[in-house]
């Protein structure tokens, strides 16, 4: 049997391409929330072929800012399951930690200054250390745990 065991090299590239991804959703949220902004009376006139568009058009824009919230969720998971498997790690350095928990923090914070609309479900939180207790939205770990996810 292969025992499947987490490298610090490990961590360190998977923690580096969850920052990305962040930082890629993250930079969606700017330009999304400017045209959200934009639409309304002011924006379209009241031709009913124009009528029919806009609604389509932010209902379309709904959509892409649940995908882009539900990717900042799915990275959240990630991180947390990340967190659970190299807390295991017994030589994890503090340059992975620090930056797991600048990520968290991250991932607390709204994308953007711009308040969401009212009818945005807010992002969720997690916990300023990931190795420290529960974070929110992810398993509870115990030690010895062996259906531990890895990412």
């Amino acid at each position: 049997m292969t025992e499947t065991a987490m490298q610090p090299e490990v961590v360190r590239a998977r923690l580096t391409a969850l920052e990305y991804l962040l930082d890629d959703v993250d930079r969606q949220f700017p330009a999304l929330r400017t045209v959200q902004a934009r639409q309304g009376s002011a924006m379209w006139t009241d031709i009913r072929a124009c009528d029919a568009f806009a609604d389509e058009y932010t209902r379309v824009l709904g959509r892409l800012e649940n995908a882009l919230t539900a990717i900042r969720a799915n990275v959240q998971g990630l991180l947390v399951n990340l967190a659970l498997s190299a807390r295991d790690l017994t030589n994890t350095d503090e340059d992975i930690r620090a930056r797991m928990i600048a990520l968290a923090e991250k991932l607390n914070a709204l994308p953007v200054a711009v308040a969401p609309p009212p009818t945005t479900p807010s992002p969720g939180g997690t916990s300023a250390d990931p190795f420290g207790g529960t974070m929110s939205g992810g398993p509870e770990a115990t030690s010895g745990d062996s259906g531990m996810a890895y990412v």
